[in-house]
């Protein structure tokens, strides 16, 4: 296991993932796209470092982060954390299975509604929704829109109204990220609430 470079690895699995986004035959999408994925990383590279994550443990959550969102480009939003895990074992199939398992799990714990058991698993997760702490959230937000208007094929009408109710039931399991999300959320939920006042 200590034979292994995973930071070789780590640096493949990047390439790998950022050739796929960027090929011609893959949609690009507003929201799930490269830019999301690097973003997830980066938090992810910032979670375990403030947690000091073994090398073992920050390679296992950075890979999860690379392919946690791979399979929106093979297949409809449902299941694509499924898909991912398929891709990901393909290519990383000359690493040891508790490795790709441990990837596996982590993936997976993004999967709506998240119920993240261990700490990767709480970080892939807060990584994932990290934006809904910060103002980016105000960019995002309708692009998420556009995107799930685009592959579903028709217009969401109460959007606002959805995004508050996400909002509040959204919850960071980290007490890093609860601690330095929790009042860019707050205002996020003012600003949706200010948007649907306005809309009424």
């Amino acid at each position: 296991m200590m034979d292994i470079d995973l930071k070789s690895i780590e640096e493949t699995i990047a390439g790998h993932v950022i050739q796929t986004y960027e090929a011609m035959d893959v949609p690009h999408y507003p929201y799930h796209n490269l830019e999301h994925t690097r973003g997830v990383v980066t938090h992810c590279r910032e979670i375990a470092a403030y947690y000091s994550f073994s090398k073992r443990d920050a390679f296992v959550l950075v890979a999860a982060a690379w392919f946690h969102d791979i399979g929106h480009l093979f297949g409809a939003i449902e299941g694509h954390e499924e898909r991912g895990v398929v891709v990901m074992k393909q290519y990383l199939s000359n690493i040891p299975g508790e490795l790709t398992m441990a990837i596996a799990t982590g993936i997976l714990a993004t999967k709506l509604p998240p119920c993240p058991h261990t700490l990767i698993e709480k970080a892939i997760c807060d990584a994932d929704t990290f934006h809904l702490g910060t103002v980016q959230f105000r960019q995002t937000d309708p692009l998420v829109r556009k995107e799930i208007e685009l592959r579903k094929g028709s217009a969401i009408a109460d959007w606002s109204s959805r995004t508050l109710a996400m909002l509040k039931r959204h919850e960071f399991f980290t007490d890093y990220c609860q601690t330095l999300l929790a009042k860019g959320k707050e205002e996020n939920i003012r600003w949706v609430e200010t948007q649907l006042r306005s809309n009424e």
